[in-house]
Protein backbone atom coordinates (compact mmCIF):
# COMPACT_ATOMS: atom_id res chain seq x y z
CA UNK A 1 0.00 0.00 0.00
CA UNK A 2 3.15 2.40 0.77
CA UNK A 3 4.61 1.59 -2.13
CA UNK A 4 1.97 2.64 -4.21
CA UNK A 5 1.33 6.01 -2.55
CA UNK A 6 4.42 6.83 -3.10
CA UNK A 7 4.53 5.65 -6.81
CA UNK A 8 0.97 8.25 -7.31
CA UNK A 9 2.98 11.01 -5.66
CA UNK A 10 5.74 10.55 -7.82
CA UNK A 11 3.71 10.14 -11.09
CA UNK A 12 1.94 13.13 -9.75
CA UNK A 13 5.01 15.41 -9.50
CA UNK A 14 6.34 14.23 -12.44
CA UNK A 15 3.14 15.20 -14.58
CA UNK A 16 3.18 18.65 -13.09
CA UNK A 17 6.44 19.26 -14.06
CA UNK A 18 6.14 18.02 -17.82
CA UNK A 19 2.70 19.67 -17.95
CA UNK A 20 2.52 22.30 -15.95
CA UNK A 21 5.91 23.17 -16.30
CA UNK A 22 7.53 25.17 -13.02
CA UNK A 23 5.69 28.61 -13.48
CA UNK A 24 8.60 29.68 -16.30
CA UNK A 25 8.39 33.45 -17.57
CA UNK A 26 4.65 34.00 -17.56
CA UNK A 27 5.54 37.24 -19.73
CA UNK A 28 7.13 34.82 -22.53
CA UNK A 29 3.31 34.63 -24.09
CA UNK A 30 1.46 37.19 -26.78
CA UNK A 31 -1.43 39.31 -24.85
CA UNK A 32 -3.43 41.98 -24.75
CA UNK A 33 -4.56 43.30 -21.40
CA UNK A 34 -7.75 45.61 -21.50
CA UNK A 35 -10.24 47.60 -19.06
CA UNK A 36 -12.86 49.14 -19.82
CA UNK A 37 -14.04 52.00 -17.47
CA UNK A 38 -12.64 50.12 -14.46
CA UNK A 39 -13.56 46.51 -15.46
CA UNK A 40 -11.30 44.09 -16.98
CA UNK A 41 -11.75 42.41 -20.53
CA UNK A 42 -10.63 39.24 -21.49
CA UNK A 43 -8.46 39.31 -24.90
CA UNK A 44 -7.82 35.94 -25.74
CA UNK A 45 -6.60 36.21 -29.00
CA UNK A 46 -3.98 39.19 -30.37
CA UNK A 47 -2.00 39.65 -33.76
CA UNK A 48 0.26 42.43 -34.92
CA UNK A 49 1.79 43.43 -37.73
CA UNK A 50 3.15 46.36 -40.08
CA UNK A 51 1.50 47.45 -42.85
CA UNK A 52 2.69 48.72 -46.19
CA UNK A 53 1.04 52.27 -45.35
CA UNK A 54 3.71 52.69 -42.75
CA UNK A 55 1.61 51.72 -39.67
CA UNK A 56 1.56 49.25 -37.27
CA UNK A 57 -1.04 47.57 -35.55
CA UNK A 58 -1.81 45.39 -32.06
CA UNK A 59 -5.19 43.94 -32.16
CA UNK A 60 -6.36 41.75 -28.91
CA UNK A 61 -10.37 40.19 -29.38
CA UNK A 62 -12.63 37.36 -27.38
CA UNK A 63 -14.86 35.29 -28.11
CA UNK A 64 -18.01 38.00 -27.62
CA UNK A 65 -16.17 39.89 -30.56
CA UNK A 66 -14.86 42.34 -28.75
CA UNK A 67 -11.95 43.80 -29.91
CA UNK A 68 -9.08 46.63 -29.62
CA UNK A 69 -7.03 47.56 -32.16
CA UNK A 70 -3.97 49.81 -31.84
CA UNK A 71 -2.75 51.96 -34.93
CA UNK A 72 0.36 54.28 -34.55
CA UNK A 73 2.89 55.15 -36.95
CA UNK A 74 6.58 53.36 -38.31
CA UNK A 75 7.72 50.18 -36.54
CA UNK A 76 9.76 51.29 -33.55
CA UNK A 77 9.31 52.16 -30.28
CA UNK A 78 8.16 55.53 -29.02
CA UNK A 79 4.92 57.15 -27.33
CA UNK A 80 2.13 58.93 -29.31
CA UNK A 81 -0.43 61.24 -27.79
CA UNK A 82 -3.63 62.63 -29.13
CA UNK A 83 -3.67 65.65 -31.38
CA UNK A 84 -0.32 65.08 -33.28
CA UNK A 85 0.37 61.28 -33.18
CA UNK A 86 -1.00 60.44 -36.04
CA UNK A 87 -2.13 57.16 -34.52
CA UNK A 88 -5.61 55.34 -33.93
CA UNK A 89 -8.13 53.23 -31.44
CA UNK A 90 -10.47 51.52 -32.10
CA UNK A 91 -12.71 49.12 -29.37
CA UNK A 92 -15.55 47.30 -30.53
CA UNK A 93 -17.82 46.17 -27.68
CA UNK A 94 -19.84 42.81 -27.43
CA UNK A 95 -22.89 44.57 -28.88
CA UNK A 96 -21.05 45.45 -32.07
CA UNK A 97 -21.05 49.19 -31.19
CA UNK A 98 -17.71 50.96 -32.39
CA UNK A 99 -15.20 53.83 -30.19
CA UNK A 100 -12.33 55.50 -31.57
CA UNK A 101 -9.76 57.41 -30.56
CA UNK A 102 -7.24 59.45 -33.22
CA UNK A 103 -6.04 62.87 -33.08
CA UNK A 104 -9.50 64.42 -34.11
CA UNK A 105 -11.79 62.47 -31.60
CA UNK A 106 -11.24 61.37 -27.95
CA UNK A 107 -7.96 61.06 -26.61
CA UNK A 108 -5.07 58.63 -26.35
CA UNK A 109 -1.58 57.87 -24.90
CA UNK A 110 0.25 54.69 -26.38
CA UNK A 111 3.93 53.58 -25.28
CA UNK A 112 5.72 50.98 -27.49
CA UNK A 113 8.91 49.77 -24.88
CA UNK A 114 9.84 47.38 -27.19
CA UNK A 115 9.28 46.68 -30.85
CA UNK A 116 11.24 43.03 -32.03
CA UNK A 117 12.65 41.68 -35.31
CA UNK A 118 9.62 40.11 -37.83
CA UNK A 119 8.39 37.32 -35.59
CA UNK A 120 9.53 38.83 -32.20
CA UNK A 121 7.14 40.89 -29.97
CA UNK A 122 6.05 44.66 -29.85
CA UNK A 123 4.78 45.52 -26.35
CA UNK A 124 4.06 48.56 -24.71
CA UNK A 125 0.95 50.29 -23.13
CA UNK A 126 -2.03 52.49 -23.63
CA UNK A 127 -4.83 54.70 -22.27
CA UNK A 128 -7.37 56.21 -24.55
CA UNK A 129 -11.15 57.84 -23.95
CA UNK A 130 -13.63 56.43 -26.99
CA UNK A 131 -16.09 58.30 -28.52
CA UNK A 132 -19.02 56.14 -29.97
CA UNK A 133 -19.48 56.41 -33.88
CA UNK A 134 -22.71 58.88 -34.26
CA UNK A 135 -23.69 58.17 -30.33
CA UNK A 136 -21.09 60.49 -28.86
CA UNK A 137 -20.75 57.84 -25.86
CA UNK A 138 -17.64 57.49 -24.49
CA UNK A 139 -15.26 54.84 -22.30
CA UNK A 140 -12.01 55.13 -20.98
CA UNK A 141 -9.91 52.52 -22.04
CA UNK A 142 -5.97 51.37 -20.65
CA UNK A 143 -4.42 48.34 -21.20
CA UNK A 144 -0.32 46.32 -21.97
CA UNK A 145 0.26 44.34 -25.13
CA UNK A 146 2.90 41.90 -25.78
CA UNK A 147 2.21 40.51 -29.23
CA UNK A 148 3.87 38.35 -31.79
CA UNK A 149 4.26 40.55 -34.64
CA UNK A 150 4.63 39.40 -38.40
CA UNK A 151 4.45 39.79 -41.83
CA UNK A 152 5.02 43.63 -43.10
CA UNK A 153 8.41 45.47 -44.15
CA UNK A 154 10.28 44.68 -40.41
CA UNK A 155 11.22 46.35 -37.17
CA UNK A 156 13.84 47.93 -36.32
CA UNK A 157 14.91 47.12 -33.00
Amino acid sequence: MRRNVLWAVGFCLVAALVFGGCGGDSGSSPSVTLDVDGVPVNMSTTSAGYLMSGMTYVTGSNILLESITIYFPGNSTGTWESSSGGATVIYRDAGGNIYVASDSEGSYTITVTGYGPEGGFIEGTFSATVVGSGTGDTHTLSGSFRVIWEGGVGGSG
